[in-house]
């Protein structure tokens, strides 16, 4: 079982990092399911845990607050959860989950039956509606909760009534987006400090097209071009013809969708590539990296043409700013 990155802290303090981990790997094993029971009231929700596994509950579980929403990463053997109306009515909360399945089957039972969930599934719940979540073997889950206003006011007005899974592998598109959405929220999770500017909002987007694909229009193009992109910075052949293949629509219906958000394909990527080098260029970790290196890890063969970009863009050289940021 992959292991999460996680920190030994489950009760948070007053001015804790938003960045939180458990894991239950190292505690004794008839100590694991209460353990983990307590760490989710304060994490996500009250819930009820189980699990037939001999070695009992092995999981682990990354957490990250982002704006008003909540980002969580969790890997675990088989077990079963269940929020119970007992633990609703002693601790409500005002929240709705989307959880993307990455590895492993799964089943969710509700009031109204029971589905299964395979990975590239997706399931939506309210967290104050009674369910069973149960995982048949190791499983690795991804997981986005917003306030329930949010849901209401921009993803669904009718909330989610009992829990709903979303069969987002049967299509390319909800495949790109859930995807997409997965890259972000891992990479936010193992970097929580790095820059998370417009995430949440980038994630609302994923969210709202997932549960209803109509939504999206073209900025759901948009939106899947540019993370191709921004995960793509360092290859040299970022040609439209490529994010556009990447993207499910032709290079001309990929120039017009970004013509229509005010951009430029050439334009957002060079100033993606720009951006990312200047964060490179300024990171204190690796204050000496050789700006060589730097330009061939956002896509420039050449360091001259690199600085000459550079200096187009921010108005000084890649060595001022170092120097600048330095100072």
């Amino acid at each position: 079982m992959p292991s999460v990155p996680a920190n030994a802290a489950a009760e948070p303090e007053e001015n804790a990092p938003a960045s939180r981990g458990f894991a239950t790997r190292a505690m004794p094993a008839d100590a694991r399911l209460r353990a983990w029971e307590e760490y989710n009231e304060q994490a996500l929700f009250g819930l009820r845990a189980s699990t037939l596994a001999a070695e009992g509950l092995l999981a682990e579980q990354r957490n990250l607050i982002v704006g008003r929403s909540h980002l969580t990463e969790i890997v675990g053997n088989t077990h079963v959860i269940e929020r119970t109306p007992d633990a609703i009515a002693r601790k409500p909360v005002d929240t709705v989950m989307m959880c993307l399945m990455l590895r492993g089957d799964a089943f969710v039972y509700h009031a109204r039956g029971a589905e299964p969930i395979r990975a590239g599934d997706a399931v939506v719940y309210d967290s104050d509606t009674p369910f069973m979540y149960g995982f048949s073997g190791d499983n690795h889950q991804v997981i986005l909760e917003v306030p329930r206003t949010v849901f209401q006011g921009r993803i669904a007005e009718e909330g989610v009534p009992v829990p709903r899974v979303l069969r987002l592998r049967d299509a390319a598109e909800t495949r790109r987006w859930s995807g997409t959405s997965a890259r972000l929220m891992l990479d936010a999770l193992r970097h929580p400090d790095a820059s998370h500017e417009d995430l949440e909002q980038r994630l609302l987007d994923l969210q709202t097209w997932l549960v209803d694909p109509r939504a999206a229009g073209a900025d759901g193009y948009v939106l899947a071009a540019q993370e191709f992109i921004r995960g793509h910075l360092g290859d040299h052949d970022l040609s439209a013809g490529r994010i556009a293949a990447a993207s499910g629509i032709s290079e001309r219906h990929l120039r017009r969708v970004f013509a229509d958000a005010e951009l430029t394909v050439a334009g957002f990527v060079t100033r993606q590539r720009l951006e990312r080098a200047l964060e490179l260029l300024t990171d204190p970790l690796r204050p000496d990296r050789p700006i060589a290196d730097i330009a061939a890890a956002v896509g420039y063969a050449a360091p001259e043409h690199f600085s000459r970009a550079f200096r187009a863009h921010f108005h000084l050289t890649p060595t001022a700013a170092r120097e600048a940021a330095r100072s």
